[in-house]
C-alpha cells in the first residue's frame, strides 16, 4: 500500500541522515534509546536537549489588559 511505501522511503531517508550526521539532537532519553536501538547509532553521538523556557523572559501576564496588547 501507499502507506508502506511512504514509511519505507522515510526510514531510508532517516538511515542516510543518521549515517551522515556528526551529532544527533533529540528531546528525551527515551528517544535517544530508540535511535540507538533502531538505527544502531553509538550513544556518544546523540545529545539530549530538553525543552525549556527562560522564565526571566517568558512569564504569565500580570493582568488581563497585558494579554490584549
Amino acid at each position: 500500500s501507499c502507506g508502506r511505501v511512504k514509511s519505507a522511503v522515510m526510514n531510508a531517508h532517516c538511515r542516510i541522515g543518521v549515517r551522515r550526521a556528526g551529532r544527533i539532537h533529540t528531546l528525551s532519553e527515551h528517544s535517544k534509546a530508540d535511535i540507538v536501538r533502531h538505527y544502531g547509532v553509538r550513544p556518544e553521538r546523540i545529545d539530549v536537549v530538553y525543552l525549556a523556557v527562560d522564565h526571566a523572559v517568558f512569564h504569565p501576564a500580570a493582568d488581563a489588559e497585558s494579554l490584549q496588547a
